[in-house]
């Protein structure tokens, strides 16, 4: 568990099970015994002589305080430090530990009246994952106290993988009387942890579930973005966990907390977390170290030393005007008894990361716009009233008559259609909008009108979700994706790549001969389908999954050549299939629509079910057709639409389906449902 030999050298610790080592101890015993004597010390009871070494196994747990000691924070290290310089061991009463033998003591070759140094120590936990360098900081850990004159050790016990598990590394600090011989903890304990360092705000919340953060003696300084885990991920719909449920128990099991996003300072700076970490650490008074100290242990470790030390000097400054806000908001929640009360997670931070994202949200806005009018051949224009960008001409003016809460999707959706196929595309997405918004335009309009605020309802999600579904994943789409400009960037940005530095970037594909059928056009397919020699052929290329380097032209060429065939989309069995099923969905709202309005509006969220490709796409189809089957028997209930809402929520909560399966079987036994429900059956 040793990760480097770190501090003092290791030694083993003294067992007195061992019989070799209990027979040197009762040796040294003696021998101090008699020199004792000799020196004509008083004070040597018979007890002394009868002691029984074995009485020096029962020791308290650590952390907790004995009622014959002088300070709780010298229990732990009572037994294990020589107390030859701190007094003459007759006990506990002189501040030393209680009466027994003596380890023998290393040569002291300072002045006899030297003070007496209490002894010290502090405990340091650090949970990271694997790329957020938490071995660097716990390095800069160790430099720090060893420049400043403390013991030290670090050990590190590694997680399965860098999100599943992550690695607590373990840092503890001792100073005490010269010659004193710590022995120190291998790895951090519950209860017996002064500092946390968490580099992920999940992480954090492992920490308090291990109970390493307790409120009599923990500080913990935490991050509070977010890596997903695995777990996360893999759910189809909304898998992230809630990160409130931490900052509660966080608020509730540390001395102090101070917590804000110090991943981006540490990308703002060009460097990674453990520099903004270790400058929280220094703002949080945890450690006895001037942040001078801080800055020379980056210094001392003489990499990246330039942006280490900005993010560091950006997260104290960040840390200190934090505590200086809780500190006046305690002082105005004394004074005022009704006032909230406050909490250590910087709020102010969330806010300006909030504010910050719908100033990018604007400004993502715009540029669709432009976009979307270059596409057009016309200029952008702002909105009346400066709500949105719209651009100039036909797309403008059409967006511009929706329903206003839809507007802002809509251009989205045009500049996806745009993106994904071309401007033909772009007005057939705009022309089933309309015709499913404003079905009385139509000759075979059905009866009844739609209240305000249900259209608006409606019109927002049918927006989202038909340029979703009318930009469905295909190979051709996968390719266009995987070689933009923009990934590139964002690789090397991740990676954290110089200018003049080359990065290889590997594309791992593994297309499915159906997909392969189902886009390229429709009479190419129907030959292939003819000719099973080269169907098989062809699969058994396929089977074996392909790895394209895209950073060279042998694995460039073939993907550009392959996104370049967006012109076969039109002609593709893929594309006449995606079009009646969504044809057949529209149909279906606009039915239901005067029928049951929130059970349309519930029909139009039904495309969140729709996800991905190859298996992905076939699992979300079926999930989706055992939803679709139940429609009818939820027309005439007045909680038809928000049964609807329930069953898809539970097909997103897992990719197996069996929260699907579960709330179906419910819902059956409470008569709210059809009994049974065929898989992969549709509507006609």
């Amino acid at each position: 568990m040793n990760r480097r030999p770190r501090g003092h050298k290791p030694f083993k610790t003294p067992t007195l099970a061992d019989p070799a080592m209990r027979a040197r101890f009762e040796a040294e015993k003696q021998k101090h015994l008699a020199e004792r004597r000799a020196a004509g010390e008083s004070g040597l009871a018979d007890d002394d002589e009868a002691f029984d070494p074995a009485d020096i196994e029962q020791v308290e747990p650590l952390g907790e305080a004995r009622a014959d000691a002088p300070a709780p924070d010298t229990v732990a290290t009572a037994i294990a430090v020589d107390a030859g310089d701190a007094g003459d061991g007759d006990g506990a009463a002189d501040g030393g530990r209680p009466d027994g033998p003596e380890l023998p003591a290393e040569s002291d070759d300072g002045p006899a009246d030297e003070p007496a140094i209490e002894p010290q120590r502090i405990s340091i936990a650090i949970v990271a994952m694997g790329g957020q360098g938490g071995g660097v900081l716990s390095d800069w850990l160790v430099g720090l106290a060893q420049a400043n004159g403390w013991q030290v050790q670090t050990t590190s016990v590694p997680g399965v993988a860098q999100r599943t598990g992550a690695t607590i590394y373990y840092v503890e600090l001792f100073r005490g009387p010269r010659g004193a011989r710590p022995v120190l903890a291998m790895m951090p304990l519950p209860g017996d942890v002064d500092l946390v360092v968490a580099a992920e705000w999940m992480e954090a919340g492992r920490a308090i579930m291990r109970g390493l953060v307790t409120p009599d003696r923990t500080t913990l300084v935490a991050s509070t973005h977010r890596a997903f885990a695995t777990a996360e991920k893999i759910v189809p719909g909304n898998g992230m966990a809630d990160s409130t449920v931490v900052h509660r128990a966080a608020q509730a099991a540390a001395a102090r907390l101070l917590a804000f996003d110090m991943a981006e300072i540490a990308e703002a700076h060009g460097t990674v977390i453990s520099a903004s970490l270790f400058g929280a650490v220094a703002a949080s008074g945890a450690l006895p170290f001037e942040l001078a100290a801080f800055e020379s242990a980056v210094r001392a470790g003489g990499v990246g030393v330039e942006s280490s030390l900005a993010a560091l000097r950006s997260a104290h400054a960040h840390g200190v005007e934090v505590f200086a806000r809780q500190a006046k908001a305690g002082a105005e929640a004394n004074a005022d008894a009704s006032a909230e009360t406050t909490t250590d997670v910087d709020a102010d931070a969330d806010a300006d990361v909030e504010a910050n994202a719908d100033v990018e949200a604007n400004a993502e806005a715009d540029a669709g716009a432009a976009r979307v009018a270059a596409a057009a051949g016309a200029p952008a224009q702002a909105s009346p009233g400066g709500a949105q960008t719209l651009p100039r001409g036909e797309f403008g003016e059409r967006i511009g008559r929706l329903p206003a809460p839809a507007r802002a999707f809509a251009l989205e959706g045009v500049r996806r259609c745009v993106d994904y196929l071309d401007s033909a595309y772009a007005r057939l997405y705009l022309d089933r909008l309309e015709a499913c918004l404003y079905p009385e335009q139509a000759d075979d309009a059905p009866a009844g009108r739609t209240d305000a605020g249900a259209l608006d309802e409606l019109a927002l999600e049918l927006a989202r979700w038909l340029a979703l579904r009318m930009c469905y994943e295909d190979p051709i789409r996968v390719a266009d994706l995987k070689i933009r400009r923009d990934r590139f960037a964002a690789i090397r940005l991740e990676v954290r790549a110089q200018d003049d530095q080359p990065i290889d970037q590997d594309e791992f594909l593994h297309p499915r001969l159906d997909e392969l059928l189902d886009t390229i056009p429709l009479s190419w397919a129907d030959r292939l389908e003819r000719w099973p020699r080269l169907r098989g052929f062809i699969a058994g290329r396929l089977a074996r999954g392909r790895v394209m380097r895209t950073t060279r032209l042998s694995g460039f060429l073939p993907m550009a050549w392959l996104a370049g065939r967006q012109a076969w989309r039109r002609d593709s069995r893929r594309y006449a299939r995606e079009s009646a099923d969504i044809e057949r969905w529209l149909e279906r709202v606009r039915q239901i629509r005067p029928l049951n309005a929130p059970l349309a509006i519930a029909i139009a969220r039904m495309a969140r079910l729709i996800k991905g490709y190859s298996d992905t796409h076939e699992r979300s189809q079926a999930n989706h057709a055992r939803i679709e089957a139940l429609i009818d028997s939820l027309v005439e209930r007045p909680d038809g639409g928000a049964i609807l809402d329930y069953l898809i929520e539970a097909a997103l909560s897992d990719a197996e389906g069996r929260q699907l399966d579960a709330a179906l079987a419910e819902l059956a036994r409470i008569g709210a449902a059809p009994a049974s429900v065929p898989a992969g059956e549709q509507l006609a």
